[in-house]
């Protein structure tokens, strides 16, 4: 797979995600700021483990771990405290958490590979 192609498979979520957030925020009504924001803290720190892993070079499973409670939990407070739109807070508030995760730890995978690259081969 070329670079170009790797990069844009990186790339290709976060964009998604954030169509995703703005189209779920713009529509639903009142706007769910708390649960967005709240979605956007918990990506930071999603995306802040994640990058920690990949910087160490290990496997990101805590952060997917921690990515799946706070979906869990974003689901849980939109149907405790936006009951009539529950589904829109829930989204704008997930799209949130999975775009600023997925942003966050763009930069730190784009270093690895870079990183990984430069290394030159063993034994020769």
């Amino acid at each position: 797979m070329s670079k170009r192609s790797t990069r844009m498979w990186q790339i290709g979520p976060a964009f998604l995600w954030g169509i995703v957030l703005a189209a779920a925020f713009a529509t639903t009504r009142p706007t769910p700021w708390l649960l967005t924001l709240t979605g956007l803290g918990c990506g930071g720190l999603v995306g802040h483990l994640r990058s920690r892993a990949i910087a160490a070079g290990k496997r990101t499973t805590l952060a997917a771990a921690l990515a799946w409670l706070c979906g869990i939990g974003l689901l849980v407070l939109a149907m405790a405290f936006a009951e009539d739109m529950f589904l829109g807070a829930w989204a704008a508030s997930i799209a949130g958490c999975l775009l600023v995760g997925s942003v966050y730890s763009l930069w730190t995978s784009h270093r690895a590979k870079r990183r990984s690259s430069a290394m030159p081969a063993e034994g020769g």
